[in-house]
């Protein structure tokens, strides 16, 4: 396999992961302080400042393209035009993310303030409950291999579901940039 492609890797450990299928692996990421948190955290990798929707590679150069928990972070249609682009054919693109949904068995309020106290005010910090596939599938040339649905038990303090909520790129925006919800 030649050399896969991590898009929005972030602090890199979706590269790493990757680094199990070639020797060689690149990550692209838009943002200059995560590949800076990268390149000290997997020295041996190659990383790559890069808009996930203008990737910087040829035609037809990579086997497979991965983007693991940023697929809901950007212009997906042109995402997956870019990455139809620098695929080779046939290639393959591997989506995978994990999201949390609200459920806590403790707390069975909190899911209703999630969409009812939080998300009015960070829109579109959640990921839509349906896959963006149905919609683009076609007008990218990508087919539908495997959709796979699966939830775990995670066991959080009180305190770490509003950190994650925190952490989320829609809310760090919002936050950051004094936008308030109408």
């Amino acid at each position: 396999m030649s050399a896969p492609l991590d898009v929005a890797c972030g602090t890199g450990h979706s590269t790493a992961a990757a680094r199990l299928l070639a020797s060689q692996v690149t990550g692209t990421d838009g943002s200059p302080a995560m590949l800076s948190e990268a390149h000290t955290r997997f020295p041996e990798l190659s990383f790559v400042e890069a808009a996930a929707e203008q990737l910087p590679f040829e035609t037809d150069t990579f086997d497979l393209v991965t983007i693991a928990m940023a697929f809901n972070a950007f212009a997906q249609g042109a995402f997956l035009q870019e990455a139809h682009r620098v695929l080779k054919h046939p290639g393959w693109l591997v989506v995978y993310q994990s999201e949390f949904l609200g459920d806590m068995a403790e707390h069975l309020a909190f899911k209703a303030w999630l969409g009812t106290g939080f998300a009015p005010k960070f829109p579109q910090a959640l990921s839509p409950a349906e896959p963006l596939w149905v919609d683009v599938k076609h007008a990218t040339g990508f087919e539908v291999g495997v959709l796979e649905r699966f939830t775990t038990s995670v066991h959080w303090t009180p305190e770490q579901p509003m950190t994650y909520l925190t952490t989320l790129g829609r809310t760090v925006a919002v936050i950051e940039g004094g936008e308030h919800a109408s």
